[in-house]
């Protein structure tokens, strides 16, 4: 295989969660290894995977997504990949420069000015200093630092130290580029550039791995992804297929908390509205339609709702308003409609409801 390659085989970590025997458990694993005795690959008591069998394979212009809950071990595998953490079993065979960037800032030094550092990581990545001076503008440029650049690191903020850190880990001539957890913070536009950075670097034949709890950026990014649970692959392969699969487990925990039964959540289309518990359901909302003014829904522009619904009692009073909730159950749009009105009075029969404009009102 031509150009850089990452190739995992197995690769496991384990952790004790006591720290006393964590302590105990490191001597006696370091006597073992300088008495030249295999390790212990079982769990000790107190100890658990963090990371468990994980194999996968990327070449030139792979972009691999890591997806999962808290804890589910994303960060120790990038830990192990970019070789910070020495894994327990299994292997990793990186071919190239690596890039990686695990934490906003990390590595930096605060007392040293921002193009101080940018020397420093550098050299840290295997640069020469010609090479890294080489390449000083463009990240300059493309951390957006201005005059800041030449201030003591301290004085940034997050936000600006992850510029920094983002700009020096695209920037340098890196074949392998490592991001966990970046581009949580920075305004849109910092984002869409760093978007468009990191596809260009996979198109040049780069090779991306990248973990994030924002799925649009999964999406955006890359080309195949793994969702992992308690350190284990359960699901991989396309991105849309393994982002859908990582939803439905999101859904699934929902669904079994109690917390999850709450009154404000939204009433699914075809489902009911109102009543008692156990009672007939005097509403039942059988359509909603969104669309924009000419056809397609567009960002920034008005929309037009319609609900379609039956009653199924004599007279029925409602207020309406909306959500837009994204799969992940993250509402996006919110709307109050008419609950500052006085209710909307329906009587038996078939209904569509539509928002006036100027109103804020709904007619049927």
């Amino acid at each position: 295989m031509n150009g850089p390659f990452v190739r995992v085989a197995g690769l496991s970590k384990k952790y004790c969660a006591d720290l006393h025997r964590s302590l105990r458990y490191g001597a006696a694993d370091l006597v073992r290894e300088l008495s030249l005795r295999p390790p212990i690959t079982g769990l000790r008591p107190s100890e658990f995977w963090a990371v468990q069998g994980v194999d996968f394979e990327l070449g030139p212009h792979d972009a691999l997504g890591v997806i999962g809950r808290n804890g589910a071990g994303k960060s120790t595998l990038l830990r192990m990949l970019a070789g910070i953490t020495r894994p327990d079993a299994g292997e990793v065979r990186l071919r190239g420069r690596v890039g990686a960037l695990l934490s906003l800032g990390a590595g930096f030094n605060s007392t040293l000015t921002g193009r101080e550092n940018i020397l420093v990581e550098g050299a840290a990545l295997g640069m020469s200093r010609a090479q890294t001076l080489e390449a000083l503008d463009e990240i300059i440029d493309f951390s957006e630092l201005g005059g800041f650049i030449d201030a003591p690191v301290h004085t940034y903020s997050s936000g600006m130290r992850m510029r920094l850190g983002f700009a020096v880990a695209t920037c340098l001539e890196a074949d392998i580029l490592l991001l966990d957890e970046v581009l949580i913070v920075g305004d849109i536009n910092f984002r869409k550039k760093s978007v468009e950075h990191v596809k260009r670097f996979t198109e040049r034949g780069g090779t991306l791995v990248f973990s994030s709890h924002e799925m649009w950026l999964i999406q955006a990014m890359c080309t195949q992804a793994i969702h992992l649970r308690a350190g284990t692959v359960v699901a991989e392969g396309g991105v849309t297929e393994t982002v859908n699969n990582y939803y439905e487990e999101l859904l699934a925990a929902e669904a079994a908390s109690a917390e999850a039964a709450d009154a404000s959540s939204p009433t699914p289309m075809g489902g009911a509205a109102g009543g008692t518990p156990g009672a007939p359901a005097p509403v039942v909302i059988h359509e909603v339609t969104i669309t924009g003014p000419d056809g397609p829904v567009r960002s920034g522009r008005d929309v037009e709702l319609s609900v379609q619904l039956d009653v199924r009692v004599d007279e029925f009073a409602c207020w309406w308003g909306f959500r837009f909730w994204t799969p992940d159950r993250i509402a996006c749009i919110t709307a109050q409609g008419t609950l500052e009105l006085p209710p909307v009075r329906l009587t038996r029969g078939h209904h569509l409801l539509r928002p006036r404009r100027r109103r804020r009102h709904c007619r049927p």
